[in-house]
Order: C-alpha cells, then structure tokens, then sequence
C-alpha cells in the first residue's frame, strides 16, 4: 500500500479523511487522550443536531467516521473511546442517528467487537462490554 493512498482515504484499508465529520471525532477518539473527551463527544452531538441540509447524510457521515475508528484501529483504547463516543451519540441525537446505527452492516460491526479476541488485555475486553451494553441498549430501545 503506498502512503498516498492511506492519506487520501483510498481504498487501501485506511482512514477516509475526506469525511467531513472526520476531524470532530478523531477528536473524540485520539490515541493521545489519557481519558475520554466528554466535551468532544458533545460537539460531536451539536455537530449532528445543528446541521442544516441533508440531515441524514450528517448521521451517516458521522457513523461511517466512528465506524472507521472501531474497525481500523488495532489500538484498544481507540475503539472504547469510538464505543464511548457511538454511545454518547445513540443517547443524545434523535431518532434518525439510531436508525443509522440500527443497520445491519453497522450492527455487525459491533457484533463482531463483542465476540472479536483481539487480544486478552483489560482494554479489549472493555470493548466487548462496551460493545455488548450497546447492543442491548439498541435491542431495548428498538424492540
């Protein structure tokens, strides 16, 4: 894979940075962070529920960049912090957010972070949990 390509969010299994929700949650979801960024989740909510236009072009943007984050990290902490933010957003926005996350490709993303050993350390297995209470928490709020 050439390095163009990962910057670029070309198909060479790298970050689509092109995506204008993109800077707002790696924001949220940076590897640097000693603790999750509370006040970045919220701007991630505000920046869903205060654009105008497409509205659910801006959910879907948003979903695709947290998505991004869960799956292309090999970085435990990164993908909690991604769980942490999908869940701040499940419980913030409306209703046109969770329908979004309701998908079946989205959903078997988390089904895979609840059932996936990526490793055996406190952080993987805080993904799963994290992963499992949102599947619940969706199971409960759309069943």
């Amino acid at each position: 894979m050439m390095l163009s390509s990962w910057f670029s969010g070309s198909s060479g299994g790298g970050v689509d940075k092109t995506n204008p929700a993109w800077p707002i949650v790696e924001r949220a979801t940076n590897d640097l962070l000693i603790s999750p960024d509370w006040a970045a989740n919220v701007a991630v909510c505000d920046y869903i529920e205060t654009r105008t236009g497409n509205a659910s072009q801006v959910e879907l943007q948003v979903c695709t960049a947290i998505k991004e984050q869960m799956t292309h990290s090999r970085n435990a902490k990164v993908t909690l912090y991604a769980l942490l933010l999908l869940e701040t957003c499940i419980k913030n926005c409306s209703s046109r957010f969770n329908a979004v996350v309701a998908q079946p490709s989205f959903m078997r993303t988390l089904e895979d972070l609840a059932i996936d050993r990526k490793g055996t350390s406190t952080k993987w297995g805080e993904v799963k949990e994290k992963a499992l209470e949102i599947i619940q928490y969706l199971g409960q709020t759309f069943g």
